[in-house]
């Protein structure tokens, strides 16, 4: 075993002790200004901060459907002679506890849930705001072209076939029978 200033690292870890949880997470809550100073006549927090969680851990795994043997054997409780009888698998009491995790989760799906809708209608009307220009664009374009081929369709037979010919040389034009005579 090591000590000294390195005792506690990740290279020579040491495991938390309950008590080391406890401040940790009591020293969270006063930063975060959840826990207040007492008032005069008052003895108690509202509620105990460690004991807190173990009491929402249990009520959520029971209310999730977990067998409330397998509930106070993941909370590290003796179950006296029920252990001579009941004795799961590691496989077992993590297969009743994998149906609790989704009550079990601290997160705020409602907030995840408002927020990943904002996005959608955010993109929605991004999409729709392009693609109402890359319906204008394909409108000028089209007129573009509609002008061109009255302009092309104007011009001498000769001309025609010059044009003709200066687009299929470009690649610009690929004709569908010949380029002998281009739009007769």
């Amino acid at each position: 075993m090591k000590y000294g200033a390195r005792f506690g690292l990740a290279t020579s870890p040491r495991q938390f002790k309950s008590s080391g949880v406890k401040s940790l997470i009591n020293r969270a809550l006063w930063e975060q200004g959840i826990r207040q100073p007492l008032s005069d006549k008052r003895r108690r927090h509202e509620f105990k901060t460690v004991h807190g969680f173990r009491k929402y851990f249990k009520t959520q795994c029971e209310n999730a459907g977990m067998k409330s043997i397998n509930v106070e054997v993941c909370m590290g409780h003796n179950i006296g002679i029920s252990k001579s009888y009941y004795k799961p698998s590691e496989k077992e009491v993590l297969l009743d506890y994998l149906n609790a995790v989704d009550t079990l989760t601290l997160s705020r799906k409602e907030e995840v849930n408002s927020a990943l809708l904002a996005k959608i209608s955010e993109l929605e009307e991004k999409n729709e705001s392009n693609e109402s220009i890359l319906i204008q664009k394909y409108n000028y374009l089209q007129d573009q072209v509609q002008q061109l081929i009255s302009v092309i369709g104007s011009a001498d037979p000769d001309s025609r076939n010059k044009i003709g010919e200066q687009l299929v040389r470009n690649g610009l034009y690929k004709p569908e029978k010949s380029a002998d005579s281009f739009m007769t």
